[in-house]
């Protein structure tokens, strides 16, 4: 049976990458904040007067808007982050700032933004955990008393944080850091350092990485396996050790939720402290490692993804003032081949060019989204207008805050009718949200009457103006593999494609005599009736109306075609490839009730 997540699979290709630049920012060591629009290749000095003379070091930027900075800045001369005194917030990308309060507190060290309410913050200091719900206007008496080493969010998990801390703890909060549990007496997390990261994976909020500090790894008694980089795949219930080579101490991991890359900084310990900067990658989902990097610099690397390409990332790494460098100097390490290779970028042209915070963002989108015409079409054939029940691409520009789908999003065969605060109707009927980014949303219709429709497209920055359309009852249309091939498998649920379509994926075209099963949406009502809202039911057969498919303009056997169990408006037709065809490309299409699929779409025939 097929299930939901063959769908995210077969639409993964209809995604297209966002075409916004990314925005970087750097704190150095000179008491100067950095920006960059162009990948590291030039930086610009944002101004905030003698305020950030007062030595900031610690930033943090909103996850909902890439224009609003928050820096804690030091008093006096210390450089130590134990004498923070006032925070300084930006609402347009560091033009111009304000000046608000932190919380009395010991060794502030942190600053986050919470990514679902961000008038929520969260400082951590010496002494614990601090929250503000005023966007840092006044802040509330520490909710937890502990040294906070770590913070990070679960993005997909309203009011989820995670913190780590100085004596090996990690503890989670489901209620925006009122209340806190302990993770860390559970099975698998040993006794070794500070907890320096805890992140979630972006694609399962039940998979969470946990980096460790290596110092205690070297004395007397301890094992490497209680330092390093850890991994539970329920939620934090239990911990296992990942980290099987190299470095024992991690500042930081990150997992790109575009290809499922693993990347964790650190340094390698020699007497206690981190003298070689090594950095680790991993794409087999943590099973296996590979050193992507080492010596950038003594006291460890942190990496940073870029959010408009996954093939470049940022490393920055913090050299002491007056500590020779094992590297061949300090700023921001780019790599544009997603790690093979580095080179460094200067920030700061003072002799102590050393990276205190940095951040890479997509730019902000403040404004609300527009539809572009002829925006609203099929999802499979990319024909404009809309098929009730079936897939519609909306293609446009503000459509959404971040990208994201629905894989956390479906309870219980429940399809979301919001993600991410973006949500989409027709004709006033909620549509059922499966993919957003900034240029396209991918939704399924609602049952919907033919005749004129209007689709609005509401984000957090506001609403879209209507888009007028049309809407039919029947448009069948396959998806698409490269080269316009359909979508399709072998009954044994391989790939029914050219070999050579996917790189370094051997796969089999269709072969004469054999049966093969396309997929495709927009086949019209079916018999019975599917319930709306919902993943298609395995209790029933709903199939839809006659089908017909013919190839090279021959009608061929067709065994069925109907809507496929576990997964949401996706057709399945089952054909028999005729045996008289020779080797060779053809044509296909499929009608339902008289209605033709487009032309142009070719299956590859090979004995």
């Amino acid at each position: 049976m097929r299930t939901i997540v063959f769908l995210i699979g077969v639409l993964s290709s209809l995604m297209p990458s966002a075409s916004a630049a990314s925005v970087l920012y750097a704190v150095t060591n000179s008491g100067s904040l950095y920006r960059s629009t162009d990948a590291a290749k030039t930086w610009e000095n944002l101004p905030i007067g003698s305020q950030l003379a007062a030595n900031g070091r610690i930033l943090a930027v909103d996850p909902q808007n890439s224009s609003v900075l928050y820096l804690a800045v030091v008093a006096g001369a210390s450089k130590k982050g134990d004498a923070v005194s006032y925070l300084l917030r930006s609402a347009d990308g560091g033009a111009t700032w304000s000046q608000g309060t932190l919380p009395a507190a010991k060794s502030i060290g942190l600053i986050a933004v919470d990514p679902t309410s961000s008038n929520i913050l969260y400082a951590g200091a010496g002494n614990g955990l601090f929250r503000s719900t005023d966007s840092g206007a006044t802040w509330g008496a520490a909710t937890l008393i502990e040294s906070i080493t770590s913070i990070s969010t679960d993005p997909h998990q309203p009011g989820v944080v995670y913190l780590g801390s100085s004596v090996q703890k990690i503890y989670k909060s489901a209620d925006f850091g009122v209340t806190w549990k302990v993770l860390t007496n559970n099975p698998g997390l040993n006794q070794g350092g500070a907890i320096l990261d805890v992140e979630v994976d972006p694609k399962n909020s039940n998979i969470l990485y946990a980096t460790s500090d290596g110092g205690d790894c070297l004395l007397p008694g301890n094992r490497v396996e209680n330092c390093g980089l850890f991994q539970s795949t329920d939620a934090g219930t239990t911990w296992h050790w990942m980290m099987a080579a190299g470095a024992y101490w991690f500042k930081n991991v990150v997992i790109d939720p575009r290809n499922g890359a693993i990347y964790a900084g650190g340094g390698n310990p020699s007497g206690g402290r981190a003298t070689t900067s090594e950095l680790f990658k991993s794409t087999d989902g943590g099973n296996t490692f590979t050193q992507i990097v080492k010596g950038m610099g003594r006291y460890g690397v942190q990496v940073h993804l870029d959010p408009e390409s996954p093939a470049t990332l940022y490393a920055s790494q913090a050299n002491l003032p007056g500590v020779p460098d094992v590297g061949p100097g300090g700023g921001v390490y780019v790599s544009t081949d997603a790690g093979a290779n580095w080179t460094l970028s200067p920030v700061d042209p003072g002799p102590n060019d050393v990276i205190y915070a940095m951040a890479a963002v997509e730019a902000a989108v403040p404004a609300p989204p527009v539809i572009t015409p002829n925006g609203v079409t099929s999802a499979a054939s990319f024909v404009p207008g809309v098929v009730s029940n079936s897939w519609v691409a909306i293609q446009g520009t503000n459509l959404a805050p971040l990208t994201d789908d629905w894989s956390r999003s479906v309870i219980n065969g429940q399809l979301p009718p919001s993600l991410d605060g973006v949500s989409v109707t027709m004709g006033g009927k909620p549509a059922y949200i499966y993919y957003i980014s900034r240029g396209l949303v991918n939704v399924i219709a609602p049952d919907l009457p033919s005749g004129p429709v209007t689709v609005i497209v509401k984000t957090p920055n506001g609403s879209s103006d209507s888009f007028s359309t049309t809407v039919t009852q029947i448009g069948p249309a396959f998806f698409l593999w490269p080269g316009n091939q359909p979508v399709a498998v072998h009954a044994d649920g391989t790939l029914a494609v050219k070999n050579g379509t996917f790189a370094g994926t051997t796969t089999i075209s269709a072969k004469p005599g054999e049966i093969v099963i396309l997929f495709g949406t927009g086949f019209g009502p079916t018999t019975p009736a599917v319930p709306a809202g919902v993943a298609t039911p395995s209790d029933a057969v709903y199939a839809s109306g006659q089908a017909t498919v013919t190839i090279n303009g021959a009608s061929i056997i067709v065994f069925g075609a109907a809507l496929t169990p576990g997964s949401a408006a996706l057709f399945q037709v089952s054909i028999q490839i005729p045996n008289t065809l020779a080797d060779g490309d053809y044509p296909i299409q499929v009608a339902v009730g008289g209605v033709q699929s487009p032309s142009g779409v070719v299956l590859s025939i090979h004995q």
